[in-house]
């Protein structure tokens, strides 16, 4: 045991010593503003075309013939370079071109998960005057970085969602909108099939098959190791189809209708492994028809329940995340305040969609019931609530999205990029407390965020 610790040990060092003395060879005769700008562009450039389903066998092939450090076997190797905090990667990845490919490999990830050393980063797309703007959030060093721009043709120009597999993220848009003097003009309706996938070990984006069945106003959530999409509009009128993606195999394949057809639905994964599906908006009333309804799909089932009790509000169902056994929802009035009276028949309740988000509510499953946790008073001021989205990241459940925030310098307040984790209620004590802050992005809207294990 003491002799493989020591062998551990003079690896480390190895890897450390490698490291500084490849980047100072690198960086030697060059500006550092010069090496920043061909990064940049060595990041804007970097496309990957879709892989082949052997791919990834492949890459392991060419890493086995490999010497990842001499005296190793390339397993230890890869315990050594797994143990190496991910925000260094990409200076490791500039070594050798062994480095580089088991840095770049699935075996870094699962040798990661394996020895308990996966790190949780935050993935955050958003659109601003400039384009979309793609990038993350390492919590340990608290540093945002800026990532390889999404593909010019799936481009998000008005919403998209942005899902967490297998280790990777999956760009799904929802509909494309005209925008003229930045604000958007309703011309119909757009109906998209486009899905791209985001590989975080090699910053790169790649084609991928799209959608059975073109639609729009669709709900979506992960399931395992496949992205479930359900319902939505298809060519105007409410679809119960649902399909599954498995990004293995890169096919998307029929799975069990819902009960009745809906759009404009919010979907969510519980702890348990339920499938729920909430909402449904009415087209015929401009998209203000709320029809209070849920349908789940339980664990190893085929067939869907509806429950009428589940959602029963007169808010709108706003963005969910499962967070400690709870669903969690933002909303736009009292969760504690029902819609119709026990038992009643589902109602319409019209309202204006667009209206900011107030509050937090969480849905206990196994009670049934919901309560509203916290306004939505953020640390840093009111913030733009239609560009929120809930997630978990370590645990517990955070914010993010585009929040307003005094700016003593030019005086006044500006819009900036931050995350704010629930802290709890209680003494009158805003629950919320900020934890990065991605600075001033102008007049950007955050369109989806994902926390990948990594």
């Amino acid at each position: 045991m003491a002799a493989g610790a020591h062998a551990v040990l003079q690896a480390g060092q190895l890897i450390n010593n490698m490291w500084l003395k490849k980047k100072f060879a690198v960086t030697k005769g060059r500006s550092s503003t010069e090496h920043r700008r061909s990064a940049k562009v060595a990041a804007s450039e970097h496309m990957s075309p879709v892989l082949e389903p052997d791919a990834e066998a492949a890459a392991a092939d060419r890493l086995a013939e490999l010497t990842l450090i001499p005296g190793l076997t390339n397993d230890v190797a890869m315990q050594c370079l797994a143990r190496v905090p991910r925000g260094l990667y990409a200076g490791l990845s500039s070594v050798s071109r062994a480095w580089k490919e088991a840095l770049t490999s699935r075996e870094i990830l699962d040798t990661r998960k394996r020895l308990g050393c996966a790190e949780e980063w935050l993935y955050v797309l958003m659109r601003t005057d400039a384009g979309t703007d793609w990038r993350c959030w390492d919590p340990a060093t608290n540093r945002w970085r800026h990532l390889a721009p999404t593909p010019k043709t799936l481009d998000p120009r008005e919403s998209a969602d942005v899902l967490a597999v297998d280790g990777r993220v999956l760009l799904i848009r929802r509909q494309q909108e005209p925008h003229c003097s930045g604000k958007a003009v309703y011309l119909g309706h757009f109906f998209v099939q486009d899905v791209c996938l985001y590989d975080p070990f090699t910053n790169t984006w790649e084609r991928r098959t799209s959608m059975l069945e073109a639609r729009e106003a669709f709900a979506a959530a992960v399931l395992g190791s496949e992205v479930i999409v359900a319902g939505g509009l298809t060519h105007g009128i409410r679809t119960r189809s649902v399909e599954a993606y498995n990004v293995a195999t890169d096919r998307w394949t029929r799975k069990p209708d819902l009960v009745r057809g809906r759009s404009g639905c919010r979907a969510v994964v519980g702890d348990g492994g339920a499938l729920w599906v909430f909402g449904e908006q009415e087209p015929q009333y401009n998209h203000r028809g709320v029809h209070h309804s849920t349908e789940v799909l339980p664990p190893h089932s085929a067939t869907w329940a509806v429950d009428p009790d589940a959602w029963p509000t007169t808010s709108w169902p706003g963005p969910l995340a499962a967070v400690d056994g709870r669903l969690w929802m933002l909303t736009r009035s009292d969760a504690a305040k029902p819609a119709r009276p026990p038992g009643a028949l589902p109602q319409l309740h019209f309202e204006n969609i667009y209206e900011g988000y107030k509050y937090v509510a969480a849905y206990d499953p196994a009670a049934k019931r919901w309560e509203t946790v916290a306004p939505l008073a953020m640390a840093a001021g009111q913030p733009h609530c239609h560009t929120l989205r809930p997630a978990a990241l370590g645990g517990k459940l955070i914010l993010v999205g585009a929040a307003y925030a005094a700016n003593p310098k030019r005086g006044g307040k500006e819009t900036r990029l931050q995350v704010h984790q629930y802290e709890g209620g209680g003494d009158g004590k805003c629950p919320w407390k900020v934890i990065a802050d991605g600075g001033n992005v102008g007049e950007g809207l955050l369109i989806g965020c994902a926390v990948l294990s990594l």
